[in-house]
């Protein structure tokens, strides 16, 4: 058996860390009935192993807990396909940003470019779907979010 301190220096990881696992229900140490330590069993240390390597995939400790408490792969794997699932859609919305702040960065670089230089150019005809009185009209916004395209 170890003492908190030993399984912190062994593990590389904080007894603060280690009292958070146990407060967030994944971890369960067994107490010294003499002087109430927490002593950490191999099978404990092993835990602690597991929890570590499931927080570096970002799993709440929800999952953490299904995942020890089940032995099932099919189940660990619905668990990480969740978690997948759930980062390429962060992703893709992280991507969605960076291309709107793109976009945002070519539009300052074309005001300076452009800024003060006229030229007459041929245009395409523009169909017009609706009229706005000035871009202050907000309550004549929705028609112009349902003519986008």
């Amino acid at each position: 058996m170890y003492t908190i301190g030993q399984v912190a220096n062994i593990m590389g990881i904080s007894k603060d860390k280690l009292r958070y696992y146990e407060e967030k229900g994944v971890l369960k140490p067994s107490q010294n009935n003499e002087n109430n330590y927490r002593q950490y069993s191999l099978e404990e240390m092993l835990s602690i192993l597991s929890i570590e390597f499931y927080r570096s995939l970002d799993l709440d400790f929800k999952s953490i807990k299904r995942i020890h408490n089940q032995s099932d792969i099919k189940d660990l794997e619905e668990i990480l396909e969740d978690k997948r699932k759930e980062i390429v859609k962060e992703v893709d919305r992280l991507n969605a940003i960076v291309n709107r702040i793109n976009k945002a960065k070519k539009a300052c670089n074309d005001i300076e470019r452009y800024l003060n230089k006229f030229s007459i150019r041929a245009m395409k005809p523009i169909k017009v779907l609706g009229e706005m009185s000035d871009f202050t009209a907000f309550n004549e916004f929705e028609v112009i979010h349902e003519n986008k395209d």
